[in-house]
């Protein structure tokens, strides 16, 4: 048990590394979704995000129509436009 538990242990910073940063959604309003992504996330998993939170409102789509950089927060934020 005493092994096992260790191991477990010595493993949890090997496994904390692997933890991709999600994006996730900063603001939406039915036309358009703001999708902020931290450093070191897919952003594939930001145009997927976007899509489906525009088709949850109603929508089929989404289209990128800009990008910043967060120079204090240190990631990226997107915008895209809810499209039918």
């Amino acid at each position: 048990m005493k092994r096992s538990s260790l191991a477990l242990l010595a493993a949890l910073p090997v496994l904390a590394a692997c933890v991709v940063p999600a994006p996730y959604v900063s603001a939406y309003n039915g036309a358009s979704v703001n999708i902020t992504l931290p450093v070191g996330g897919a952003v594939g998993s930001a145009y997927t995000l976007a899509t489906q939170t525009c088709q949850r409102g109603g929508k089929g789509t989404s289209e990128l129509a800009s990008s910043k950089v967060l120079p204090n927060y240190g990631g990226t934020e997107f915008l895209f436009l809810c499209l039918d």
